[in-house]
């Protein structure tokens, strides 16, 4: 929150916020987070306090169990840097580890820290999953949305890639055991790395 007339910036709460409402002193919004399912939350804008009206049903999450995404980063073979997220699954000692590399669609789009059941559902079924922002994501910076001007179909399927081969490289998935997934401009990213690079999963979900 910031004052137009002193200039000052408060924190009044972390995570996801929209749908913002703001009418005397009282702020409302939905807010959420990896951690976080969906909330009506209300702040007071003079104190800060924080409550919650509303949680979005959650019987089928052990709220304890949900993490908060690790952030990598990777350089591709053009210099360029690749944000991703990655939602570890609970570890079974000796078990060899599953990777879903889920490419969001746009492409000039991202997948907020916000809380995603689908994500949810496979981290619970033992797979860790990454989020690649591929150059032409939005969320880091002009430069980075706008450099895949001229070449969609071509870095966000080698930024990917490199997402992919780090997250191998630290025995996390393994070619065999890797699926590529991705809707709209996604599945066209995963298409792509089916043609330029075959030998980094064994399937793919297109829609």
């Amino acid at each position: 929150m910031a004052s137009v007339a002193t200039g000052e910036v408060r924190e009044l709460g972390r995570g996801v916020h929209g749908q913002l409402s703001w009418v005397g002193d009282r702020i409302v919004a939905l807010r959420s987070g990896a951690r976080t399912p969906t909330e009506v939350a209300l702040y007071d804008a003079r104190s800060g306090a924080r409550s919650t009206v509303v949680t979005a049903p959650t019987a089928t999450w052990d709220r304890a169990s949900l993490v908060e995404p690790v952030l990598i980063e990777v350089t591709a073979a053009d210099g360029g840097v690749v944000p991703a997220r990655l939602y570890e699954a609970d570890r079974v000692a000796g078990a060899p580890r599953r990777l879903i590399a889920w490419v969001h669609g746009g492409p000039t789009d991202q997948w907020q820290v916000a809380f995603m059941p689908r994500i949810e559902f496979w981290r619970s079924r033992g797979w860790d999953v990454v989020i690649p922002d591929h150059r032409g994501s939005t969320g880091h910076g002009r430069a980075h949305q706008q450099s895949m001007n001229g070449r969609w179909g071509e870095l966000d399927v080698d930024d990917t890639a490199a997402v992919v081969r780090l997250l191998h490289a630290r025995s996390i998935g393994a070619p065999e055991r890797t699926v590529m997934m991705g809707g709209s401009a996604g599945g066209f990213t995963v298409l792509g790395i089916l043609g330029r690079h075959p030998d980094l999963a064994c399937a793919a979900v297109v829609s």
